[in-house]
């Protein structure tokens, strides 16, 4: 078809004028009955497949006009090149193959294309989902801090396990539903914003209080706030609240931190009621929140760290992901075996882990920490501990100010009737271990009770507190000294023989003979009585001994050391 066509064209542009090469007919198609001819060339057409026909309209009549080849046509197209024309045809055919081999190619690599991009796609949508687990983990391992997300508007999107814990609504009473200032106190939040729009000098929104600081750059401060709980009760927290951003740097929302701090509240107002603690408890600091990961072959690295970890352990972030001993490291030597020992029992029997500790710290120095997180074993065997670390410093400090409190008198300083029995206890332990010698001393302050009645009960606590005063300088340092009630006291010699704690005894009461005290115009004295341990003996012996002796030294006058009993 190819060579007819092109030996079509060729005798059409070089036939002479002589030649009829193509056979021309031409019917009136304006007839309803049959086409009539109206043209016919003299030469005759041959029957093959080449043929070309037109329709044409001239006024109101059809004209079909059709064109076939003749004879000489035939001929001369037999007469042509075949090589030329073979070739021609060849090198289109090879065109034509190029064209459908490249569109072919074509194709197959717009194919691959669109698999590596849905692979791709795959791969990010995992990543995205594994994210979102592993988000999710770290919150819900936050069982002590209420993680609350919300909108620009402050409606609540993310309310975490501690949230839930801490305030009782659950996530289908709140998500979508609350915004955060519905969990204020209305009348809290309309204080605080008139004092601080009178500070500022321009109103500020109660509504918009608590996100005030999260729209400032730098430093976001916690603050304490009063909070509602579902069933209409109320806690104290600190809250921290920061913009988020998305990764374009624009502002979607805020997120807040609450710690509970109800508890610490109370014991710090029961501390200020005696006068001798801290008048407050300071603010806690939101702690931080982790994923700790152990491999099967010993390594261990956080895979997730908040900020608030960088600033507990004062480490920076690439420091803490890349490796775990920059933590371990400011954990103090005496503790950080614990610490290691109790990370592996929790993965070997995949238990909760939770641990108190000290760090040293390059700006703050020693701080107390307490971490806690829930375990899980991975396909391959290795472990992952979702957690949180909080700073316990303060509350530490409240415990030892505390145990002090439980153990010593309040008006004169000394240790109380129970500490004493305490230490009783494992002075006696000791020599049962080790041997060794063990007295006490007890004095009693003669006719104490004419002091109160004479010079009044104000008079008598001064007697109680200067005595205190005197005998404690005057002990050593081994030796402990204790009120056991009213005027009554008791001094502990550890190591020491009766013979020396009779010498002792004579200088305590020689101090007090020479002692003034303000507010009493007389001499005040006191009767001593001794008892060194005795094989076998238990603290109620040694202690009626002791007081036998006192009893004594008054029937005998009073301002005396009654001589141990042999």
């Amino acid at each position: 078809y190819v060579t007819a066509v092109i030996s079509l064209t060729q005798l059409m542009s070089i036939g002479t004028a002589e030649q009829d090469n193509l056979a021309v007919t031409m019917l009136d198609l304006s007839s309803l009955a049959k086409p009539e001819q109206v043209y016919q060339s003299p030469v005759v057409a041959v029957r093959n497949h080449l043929y070309a026909s037109s329709l044409l309209s001239l006024g109101d009549r059809d004209y079909l006009v059709e064109v076939r080849p003749t004879e000489i046509f035939s001929q001369s197209n037999q007469t042509m090149m075949p090589g030329r024309v073979l070739w021609l045809g060849g090198l289109l055919s090879l065109m034509l193959s190029a064209l459908l081999y490249s569109l072919i190619s074509q194709r197959q690599r717009a194919l691959q294309r669109v698999a590596q991009r849905t692979r791709e796609l795959r791969q990010r949508g995992q990543q995205l989902r594994a994210a979102h687990g592993q988000l999710r983990s770290v919150l819900d391992a936050a069982t002590e801090v209420a993680i609350i997300a919300t909108d620009l508007d402050g409606l609540i999107k993310t309310f975490n396990v501690g949230a839930q814990k801490m305030l009782g609504y659950s996530q289908e009473e709140v998500l979508g539903r609350l915004r955060l200032m519905d969990l204020y106190q209305p009348a809290e939040l309309e204080a605080r914003a008139s004092v601080l729009s009178k500070d500022r000098g321009h109103p500020i929104s109660a509504s918009r209080l608590m996100f005030l600081d999260a729209v400032q750059d730098g430093h976001h401060p916690s603050q304490e706030w009063t909070l509602q709980r579902s069933d209409g009760s109320t806690l104290v927290v600190n809250m921290l609240v920061t913009a988020v951003r998305d990764d374009q740097g624009l502002w979607t929302g805020y997120l807040a931190v609450c710690i509970d701090v109800t508890e610490h509240k109370r014991v710090n107002e029961a501390l200020a009621e005696q006068g001798q603690l801290l008048k407050k408890l300071g603010s806690q600091v939101p702690g931080g929140i982790y994923q700790y990961h152990l491999a099967i072959d010993g390594s261990a690295r956080f895979r997730y760290a908040s900020a608030g970890m960088c600033e507990l352990f004062e480490v920076d972030e690439a420091q803490l992901l890349g490796d775990s001993e920059a933590v371990l490291r400011r954990i103090q030597p005496p503790d950080l075996t614990r610490v290691r020992s109790s990370i592996l029992a929790s993965a070997k029997h995949l238990t909760p882990w939770s641990e108190e500790y000290r760090v040293d710290l390059p700006r703050k120095g020693q701080r107390w920490l307490r971490a806690a997180s829930t375990p899980e074993r991975l396909v391959d065997g290795s472990v992952l501990w979702h957690g949180f670390v909080s700073d316990i410093t303060d509350l530490k400090r409240v415990e030892q100010e505390l145990r002090a409190l439980s153990v010593t008198d309040v008006l004169t300083g000394a240790y109380n009737r129970r500490y004493f029995q305490d230490r009783m206890q494992a002075e006696l332990k000791r020599i049962d271990r080790h041997g060794g010698n063990l007295s006490i001393i007890m004095l009693d302050i003669d006719h104490f009770k004419r002091i109160n009645d004479r010079f009044g009960h104000a008079a008598g606590d001064q007697v109680l507190k200067a005595i205190s005063e005197k005998i404690s300088q005057r002990l050593r340092s081994d030796d402990v000294f204790c009120r056991l009630g009213g005027e009554e006291f008791m001094v502990i010699c550890p190591g020491t023989r009766g013979s020396q704690a009779y010498q002792l005894a004579l200088s305590l009461r020689e101090g007090l003979r020479n002692q003034v005290i303000e507010g009493v115009d007389q001499v005040v004295t006191a009767s001593f009585g001794i008892a060194s341990w005795r094989a076998g003996e238990g603290i109620d012996t040694m202690l009626l001994r002791a007081d036998s002796g006192v009893y004594a030294a008054k029937q005998a006058g009073r301002d005396r050391v009654e001589p141990e009993q042999i």
